[in-house]
């Protein structure tokens, strides 16, 4: 019988959610006991709580070794498969290529025999046209001096049955024929008049085929008097409030919803007015396009592209330019910002239109093979690492048509942003709106029973992009959760996962509920699992503990940068957690804290994985909000902010 498919008495099968933490468990325990010298199975009776469960991981690593060595033996009898067709293919086309080339050789052998053939006989029907000629200039005067009629008709009979091809022959070389009527003077001039327009002609269509053509993105600047747009009444700060206040009051069925929403309508209207109101000259049209960093959820900058000559494509290798002088000073800079003033560089870094530096130099590290981490080979070596390739206004204006698409095609099929302009809310159920963030239910099925989102309102890929007021919105929501959470003996778990930037996808922060006795195990299960994520050998610390109590810690916020994936959990405060960096997303599972989460839980990975379940269908969001919210309206803190919103619109 397979092991695999036998009941374990420790309630899991071989190969399931926990078995990655099980078998980084037994390493450690191999490791342990190699480096104090004390027999593997008293540590693995003391890490496993029984050496009977020690003997069951053993068991399982060996049956996990069988199937990698069943599966690496298949693997190695496909490649062989592979390999043997690929040469069979190669095989077939050396043989088709030669049977072709011998085809070809074939061909051009029997070409060229056939066009000897026919040069060998136009020139024998020259040489009896010329001959015939003779003759017949011979017989004539000869006639002429006397021959009898029946000579000359005689000869006349002979020289009748001529070939057909040698009449062809004949009236082919007519032209070349030296008894041709001499061209006067009119119809040589006409040839010469038709041969100069015919290159006049061809000299106009080459200067079309090569005329550079004007850049269309060079920016026009209009005059700073008649560039400006009349500011409006309102802020877009104070609009968006304004729209904040009409969803939350929408949903929560208030009686000021139709109130709220009226006077967000006038406030656009009087925005879209100030905005489309004619200015008293007519304006040029600016050319801009988007750059600078890509961008997370919102429209990257936008800028005008340096006016360009035309087609600015150069041919052959760049010349290189010297950029010091003879006592080692800087005279001059490479690439692009070498044409840059002082002022340009200035209005880029206050708007933002730089580069990320963090990623350009790593981009820069990557390009270097004999890169070293020391000061002295960063000095000897900073003009090659500062280096950039110069750009084309083309590339530019491709890489941000690209950027803007990839941005919007995240924006349309995101299931958690609020889409119209706030009017069509998201299609995962809502419990609990802030002015920046939100409470709500997964798309799929719960994990555990109290299961919920915290989901920032606006499109970023990681809560570390937020600004404090968001970042206070999310710590209200994870202390209400661990209060109500507390009352039923449950702990609260909070786990946030960015496993790939370039996905652009919208970030979340789970909140999955724990008995009270696992919730005490958590953080040694959550420790080991880290230490034995990614690859053994990693540039980053792979466990970051992020304790804002702590002086030297700073908290989840300082100890991560959102400019690189990372997974983090929250022990049951918003102050206290592990932080992880993500090297290597391929070996990094979006499912890694669920995976520990049912070890501690004991549960069984088709309960849980989203694969093996489908989308809980919309209909269903208001009987769910409805169940959760039995048990969060009692700790639910934005009720205070629809309380106030209350006051203010009933005051006035």
């Amino acid at each position: 019988m397979d092991t695999a498919d036998s009941p374990q008495s420790s309630n899991h099968t071989f190969g399931d959610a926990g078995s990655s933490w099980r078998m980084a468990k037994l390493k450690r325990v191999k490791e342990t006991a190699a480096e104090e010298g004390v027999p593997e199975e008293v540590i693995g009776e003391e890490r496993f709580g029984s050496i009977e469960k020690y003997k069951e991981a053993l068991a399982e690593k060996k049956e996990l070794d069988r199937r990698m060595s069943r599966k690496s033996d298949r693997r190695s009898d496909k490649r062989d498969d592979r390999d043997s067709r690929r040469d069979d293919r190669r095989r077939d086309d050396h043989k088709r290529k030669d049977r072709d080339e011998r085809d070809r050789r074939d061909d051009r052998d029997k070409r060229h025999k056939e066009s000897r053939h026919h040069d060998d006989k136009h020139r024998r029907d020259r040489e009896d046209r010329d001959d015939r000629d003779k003759r017949r200039n011979t017989g004539s005067s000869s006639s002429r001096d006397g021959d009898s009629p029946y000579e000359s008709t005689h000869r006349d009979r002979d020289e009748k049955p001529r070939s057909k091809s040698g009449r062809l022959s004949e009236f082919s070389s007519a032209a070349s024929s030296p008894f041709q009527r001499p061209m006067d003077e009119q119809e040589r001039q006409a040839k010469e008049l038709a041969r100069r327009a015919k290159e006049k002609e061809r000299e106009k269509e080459q200067e079309k085929r090569y005329t550079p053509i004007p850049s269309p993105f060079a920016t026009h600047v209009s005059s700073p008097a008649h560039s400006q747009t009349p500011e409006p009444t309102i802020t877009p700060a104070q609009l968006n409030k304004v729209k904040a206040k009409a969803i939350r009051a929408k949903m929560m069925g208030l009686p000021d919803a139709d109130a709220l929403e009226k006077e967000y309508e006038d406030a656009q209207k009087t925005i879209a007015e100030a905005v489309s109101r004619p200015p008293p000259e007519p304006q040029r049209v600016v050319v801009v396009q988007t750059m600078g960093r890509p961008s997370s959820g919102s429209a990257s900058p936008v800028y005008g592209l340096r006016p360009g000559p035309g087609n600015s494509k150069q041919h052959g290798k760049p010349k290189k330019e010297a950029t010091h002088d003879e006592q080692g000073n800087r005279v001059a800079y490479q690439g692009e910002e070498g044409d840059l003033d002082l002022q340009e560089m200035l209005r880029r870094e206050k708007m933002g239109l730089g580069e990320d530096m963090d990623q350009e130099l790593a981009r820069r590290i990557t390009r270097d093979t004999v890169f070293k981490d020391d000061n002295d080979y960063m000095d000897d070596n900073a003009d090659k690492i500062a280096r950039t390739v110069k750009k084309t206004d083309e590339q530019l204006k491709n890489a941000a048509i690209f950027d803007h698409r990839k941005t919007q095609t995240a924006l349309d099929n995101c299931a958690m942003c609020f889409k119209d302009e706030g009017r069509v809310q998201p299609q995962m159920a809502v419990v609990s709106m802030g002015n920046r963030v939100y409470l709500g239910l997964p798309l799929y099925k719960e994990f555990l029973p109290g299961h919920c989102l915290i989901v920032p309102a606006q499109h970023v890929t990681s809560t570390l992009e937020l600004d404090d007021d968001a970042w206070d919105e999310i710590r209200n929501f994870m202390k209400c959760l661990i209060q109500m959470n507390a009352a039923q003996d449950k702990a609260m778990i909070f786990t946030e996962t960015v496993i790939n930037l370039k996905w652009q996808k919208h970030t979340v922060i789970e909140c999955i509920p724990i008995p009270w006795e696992a919730g005490r195990a958590a953080p040694g299960y959550f420790k080991e699992a880290i230490l034995s994520a990614d690859e053994e050998w990693s540039q980053h610390k792979k466990l970051i503990e992020t304790d804002a109590k702590l002086a030297s810690n700073g908290g989840f916020r300082r100890r991560l940068t959102p400019k690189m994936p990372f997974f983090h959990v929250w022990l049951g405060s918003p102050d206290k957690g592990y932080g992880h960096v993500i090297e290597d997303a391929d070996q990094f599972s979006d499912y890694f804290a669920k995976e520990v989460l049912a070890s501690i839980c004991e549960m069984d990975s088709t309960q849980w994985q989203r694969r093996n379940g489908k989308r809980i269908p919309a209909s269903e969001n208001p009987r769910r909000v409805k169940d959760f919210q039995k048990s969060w309206k009692p700790w639910d803190w934005t009720q205070s902010l629809e309380e106030a919103e209350a006051g203010n619109s009933g005051g006035k």
